[in-house]
């Protein structure tokens, strides 16, 4: 968390390493091993791992959606408490107090010196006000790192060109559940709702003989167009899944491969993979 040198929280938190919560206990290596085997916490319940910390690297410093606080004035500075509530209250200078009252601000930590209750910090911009549902949403997006950028050009250069259809060549080494399948029997039906663009989940079922059936199930297969090492796989691993609020939709993978190449339409030709049993 931003500015560790501040310990203020009286309780203990998995996720921090304070030094003078140690209770006396000192980092011993182990023998032989390229990591160091911590001593445990004594005191009552289960041990715990500990841990001295001996520098910081980097902060890890981003810009944070807030609220201006009125009530804290001191001159022109005040203090901008943020949505996220682990990260402290941040010392802001402005003469916009009345402007940006009731308003969701973006706000970026400058400095926390030693001797400072709060770190000090400076008014990026405003989202909107609290409550509207574009500013709402757009906090929720900064507050959790969520990538809203367009796909670069190279990402958007991995996918097929315009107009492609499914190679021969691929058709014949795989099984084809066209009209039927081999069987004549199969119905592939989505599980996804109505109205639902990217279509990638499907299931099919049907009666061999009394009491057995056949079932299966098919999962757009991304991978076909998705190779390891590309732009495209890169920038899918990094956003790591589609985000989806009430009013918008951010996508893992561009939208044409998401709502058209990998998308089970109904009556088009498409790639899944499958499992069947029966």
């Amino acid at each position: 968390a931003g500015g560790g040198d501040q310990e203020e929280e009286e309780e203990d938190d998995d996720d921090l390493v304070q030094t003078d919560r140690l209770d006396g206990a000192q980092v011993v290596p182990e023998m032989g091993a390229d990591t160091a085997e911590p001593a445990m916490r004594g005191g009552g319940g289960g041990a715990r791992p500990s841990g001295v910390v001996v520098g910081i690297v980097r902060r890890a410093w981003r810009p944070y959606a807030c609220v201006l606080d009125p009530d804290s004035a001191m001159g022109s500075q005040y203090l901008a408490e943020p949505l996220d509530t682990r990260i402290p209250k941040i010392n802001l200078t402005t003469r916009q107090a009345e402007m940006l009252r009731g308003k969701l601000i973006l706000v970026s930590v400058d400095l926390w010196d030693a001797g400072h209750r709060f770190p000090t910090g400076h008014y990026v911009r405003t989202l909107g006000a609290v409550g509207d549902k574009e500013a709402e949403s757009e906090a929720i997006l900064i507050e959790h790192e969520v990538n809203c950028a367009p796909f670069s050009p190279q990402v958007q250069a991995c996918l097929p060109a315009k107009g492609w259809t499914i190679p021969e060549a691929e058709i014949a080494r795989r099984l084809d559940l066209r009209d039927g399948g081999p069987s004549g029997k199969v119905l592939v039906c989505s599980v996804d709702p109505p109205g639902c663009v990217d279509i990638d989940d499907a299931l099919h079922a049907y009666e061999l003989a009394p009491g057995k059936y056949e079932v299966g199930v098919h999962i757009a297969d991304v991978g076909h167009f998705i190779k390891g090492g590309t732009a495209i796989d890169a920038e899918a691993a990094a956003r790591g899944t589609t985000v989806y609020l009430v009013n918008k939709r951010i996508d893992m993978v561009p939208k044409r491969l998401g709502e058209d190449l990998c998308s089970l339409h109904e009556k088009v030709d498409r790639l899944p993979l499958s499992r069947i049993s029966g």
